[in-house]
């Protein structure tokens, strides 16, 4: 698909990937070994990974909205191999206890007495960029660490990671320089805009770090023909068309055989276009050049996704 290492792409595969080798290494189930080795040790008594296990305790459903009224939907779950990904429930207290984790430098204050379960060291080189950045939903990456996304508003360092599954969106953030962290958790498919306004806004509140304001960049028309063309994943689950419009472009998505309809893209400067919506930026759309100069890439949803024609 892409040069390894060369350009960002979302991808669970990988996270799957890395649980099956905790099994691997420790010869228990994955959820066994997250149980044992983070959970307990932090006093996670809320984070579990089956719906069994917090059924008997009050819970928010998910929900959409696909004819205007809120309704409850299904599956709740994801496959069980899928759980190194986004298969783990916790509350927000659970999620702030976490933070408080990896703010104070790997030591535990829950059942095992402060105990360091992590050098500091290591915290910190999971927060180093492994790899390339990029779009990614409102923001703009610039490198990725061990699962954390990373981003620099004015002059500090956040990094974060929000979860995403069926009718649930979540956001949570970190800025260790300033010793601040701010989680949200929405209960329907509409919440991630939310979250991240809601993450910006504390953000800017409380520590002074504000985005810089969207404003859409000439481009002139003759460029927009480079992005025209079908863009398609191997397995055909996800693609889209691209097309130049007035000021900008139009992409027509389809995941997983739903279409999305016909997307407008604002034009940020470079290859680089956002879904906005009064000023306000919903998602970033960027395009990858290969080694001949030509757009052989798209990175929409976060996901990048080859050129097929």
């Amino acid at each position: 698909m892409a040069p390894f290492g060369r350009f960002y792409g979302y991808n669970n595969a990988a996270v799957a990937v890395a649980g099956r080798v905790i099994e691997a290494v420790t010869g228990r189930t994955y959820e066994a070994a997250i149980a044992d080795l983070v959970l307990a040790p932090l006093g996670l008594e809320r984070t579990r990974f089956f719906a069994e296990a917090i059924m008997t305790d009050a819970f928010a459903v998910g929900h959409d909205a696909p004819e205007g009224e809120p309704t409850v939907i299904g599956p709740w779950a994801l496959p069980r191999s899928v759980n190194p990904s986004g298969g783990l429930l916790a509350s927000i207290r659970d999620q702030l206890r976490y933070a408080c984790f990896h703010l104070g430098g790997g030591s535990a204050d829950g059942p095992a007495g402060g105990a360091r379960l992590l050098s500091t060291g290591g915290m910190r080189r999971m927060r180093l960029p492994l790899g390339p950045g990029g779009g990614d939903g409102s923001v703009v990456l610039d490198g990725v660490g061990v699962t954390w996304l990373l981003r620099r508003v004015g002059d500090a360092r956040v990094v974060g990671h929000g979860g995403s599954t069926n009718g649930q969106q979540s956001a949570f953030a970190l800025v260790p320089g300033r010793g601040f962290a701010v989680a949200v958790l929405t209960n329907a498919n509409a919440g991630e805009a939310l979250a991240s306004e809601l993450v910006a806004l504390a953000l800017d509140r409380f520590l002074g770090l504000a985005e810089p304001p969207f404003s859409p960049q000439p481009i002139e028309r003759t460029r927009l023909a480079d992005y025209e063309g079908t863009y398609e994943l191997p397995d055909a689950s996800a693609g889209g068309r691209v097309r130049a419009s007035a000021g900008g472009l139009v992409l027509d998505a389809v995941i997983r055989g739903r279409p999305f309809g016909e997307i407008p893209l604002q034009p940020d400067g470079g290859d680089r276009f956002v879904v906005a919506d009064g000023g306000v930026i919903l998602d970033r759309v960027d395009f990858e050049r290969g080694d001949d100069g030509r757009v052989g890439w798209v990175r929409a949803f976060a996901r990048l996704v080859p050129r097929a024609r």
